[in-house]
């Protein structure tokens, strides 16, 4: 069977269903051609160089090996809430970390081997290896506890100088509806943040459980058109994704997949 571009990117990134993973992961041992396009996509393929000399010294090492140890502890909390909400096993928790295991694997080998990552050591290869805005949201999102946000003030007359400040930033007029409580989700905070530059929205909400949503919105430095809403998930949690001519979003939390469609639909339905 041949897989598209598409298709085989939402494989590296985890995003597809169970069945279709197994299928490729299936082909990939019979077929060279596959792995080698699927390698040739991996941004991080060729990326691990062993070199002779410069070994990172042990602080550093061992700096590198906890946050590499955290940052898979967190998405494996992550996937085991989504599991509960979802009525997973935990076999298909396991198969859906697949892309983590993939890209950090490499990494963590490399460091019991006791090499160099990249021609200039860890630092560089952590500062030369970009994020997409949605995995840095992702990764900031990952953080969030009830206890975050539920001490917020919250107040209208907060939330008001909040939006306003939004408003500018994303050049859209009439925001605080458009940002007011979606579906079961208590709005808590409007903030702005940055990436590569851009402005980036971060508007945090809290579900009846106490669980952190966020809606983040980012300026475009094109001009692109309407799309259709994305789901997807990122670092064991649930998000949806969708476009508009001026701006990118990005509904993002650890809630069942079936509310995250159904809010991100509504969230969706008010910039259009």
């Amino acid at each position: 069977m041949t897989y598209s571009e598409e298709t085989l990117r939402r494989f590296l990134d985890g995003e597809l269903p169970a069945d279709l993973t197994d299928e490729i992961v299936a082909a990939m041992e019979q077929d060279d051609t596959l792995e080698q396009r699927i390698l040739a996509l991996d941004e991080f393929h060729g990326s691990v160089e062993p070199e002779a000399t410069g070994l990172p010294d042990e602080a550093k090492r061992q700096e590198l090996e906890e946050w590499l140890r955290e940052a898979h502890a967190r998405f494996e909390q992550n996937q085991a809430t989504r599991g509960k909400l979802q009525g997973e096993s935990a076999s298909d928790r396991q198969r859906g970390s697949f892309a983590l295991v993939r890209r950090w694997g490499a990494l963590a080998a490399t460091l019991a081997l006791g090499v160099v990552i990249g021609a200039g050591g860890y630092d560089r290869y952590l500062q030369d290896q970009p994020l997409s805005w949605q995995m840095e949201v992702a990764s900031y999102q990952a953080l969030y506890v009830t206890e975050t946000l539920s001490g917020l003030d919250n107040s209208p007359e907060v939330l008001s100088e909040q939006i306003a400040q939004v408003s500018d930033v994303l050049r859209l007029s009439e925001l605080g509806p458009r940002l007011d409580d979606l579906g079961s989700l208590e709005l808590v905070r409007a903030q702005v943040l940055g990436f590569n530059s851009l402005p980036l929205v971060q508007v945090a909400y809290l579900d009846p459980d106490g669980e952190p949503v966020a809606l983040c919105i980012i300026n475009r430095n094109d001009v692109g058109q309407d799309s259709e809403l994305q789901m997807k998930e990122l670092l064991g949690m649930a998000a949806a994704s969708w476009e508009t001519e001026d701006h990118k979003f990005l509904l993002i939390g650890r809630i069942k997949d079936s509310d995250m469609q159904t809010l991100a639909t509504e969230a969706r339905s008010r910039f259009l």
